[in-house]
């Protein structure tokens, strides 16, 4: 069976970083388009009620008028393209509506859920289908036919699906916070600009800005799908492995690599059922990975020595 060498698996660490960093940016992206629609229905608003002096608590904590349940649903509807929601999606909107008939600011809290709501929703679809297809794509590049299976990759979406949701509600808390916060204290017209100002998450942070906030949970949701692709790539590269008859697998570090992972490393080679968990074992979001050895015609009962370390000589 062919084998590969350590450079060409230097190779394709380098192109999953590299695709990662794409997913990552599309990850954002939906954030980024979602912050963008809620700036600019929160400043339709804040140009209606805004007066000489700015936006203060006096002004939106009042009940809710018939313009106002108007334009929310104008910005729901702008926001929400999808006609049948899914149970996540569907149980934030119902709370949203429930929170924009208190008052008019927390209609405005409300615009924000939603928006984020939305991008949650489509970073759930989006993560589900790149950690899926990543595995498919891995075990295939190992064992040289498809994969039989995608059983693997279950609980690491299932996780990731979770999490998305839980970081998009402390997302929309957090951003709603500083909302409140800008109301209590009043905002004028730079206030404001300050306020909804666009800052992408590479960009250093800004107090008392929406975006900035949002970035602050938008790393850790880039984090996330990158623990979970490399997870469900070890086991796929694991996987192809043992599909090819192999029984030993010796770690390959990514450029860049930590002390962790090389002290990790030194410890190989291992039965593959004995490999490290990357990245459990290991870091979130590491992109080390394995390569198969050479068991010179040894079978798998045969591959330790007398003192029980594994043994390829």
């Amino acid at each position: 069976m062919a084998m590969t060498t350590k450079q060409q698996e230097l190779n394709r660490i380098k192109q999953l970083v590299k695709q990662d960093q794409q997913d990552g940016n599309q990850l954002a992206k939906f954030y980024r388009d979602a912050l963008v629609m809620i700036s600019a229905h929160l400043t339709t608003f804040y140009n209606n009620y805004a007066t000489k002096t700015g936006l203060t608590l006096t002004e939106v904590d009042q009940e809710v008028s018939q313009w106002d349940l108007e334009q929310f649903k104008l910005a729901v509807d702008t926001m929400v393209d999808d006609p049948n929601p899914d149970d996540e999606l569907a149980k934030r909107l119902k709370m949203a509506y429930a929170q924009a008939a208190i008052s008019k600011r927390h209609m405005m809290g409300a615009m924000i859920g939603v928006g984020l709501a939305v991008a949650s929703s489509r970073a759930d679809d989006f993560g589900q289908q790149t950690i899926v297809e990543s595995y498919r794509k891995t075990y295939k590049a190992r064992a040289n036919k498809p994969a039989p299976t995608v059983e693997p990759t279950k609980q690491p979406v299932s996780d990731y699906v979770r999490r998305v949701w839980l970081h998009g509600d402390q997302m929309a808390n957090r951003v709603q916070q500083v909302l409140f916060r800008g109301l209590q204290r009043g905002l004028n017209k730079q206030d404001w600009q300050q306020l909804t100002k666009f800052k992408y998450p590479s960009q250093a942070r800004e107090s008392n800005n929406l975006a900035s906030e949002a970035n602050k949970v938008v790393t850790q949701l880039q984090m996330l799908m990158k623990t979970k692709k490399a997870d469900t790539d070890t086991q796929a590269t694991l996987n192809g492995y043992k599909a090819l008859g192999g029984y030993a697998v010796e770690m390959v570090l990514q450029p860049g690599h930590c002390d962790l992972c090389a002290e990790l490393a030194s410890e190989g080679p291992w039965l593959i059922d004995d490999a490290p968990n990357i990245p459990e074992d290991t870091h979130p979001g590491c992109r080390c990975s394995f390569i198969m050895v050479n068991n010179n015609g040894h079978t798998e009962s045969s591959l330790h020595d007398d003192t029980g370390n594994l043994s390829l000589a």
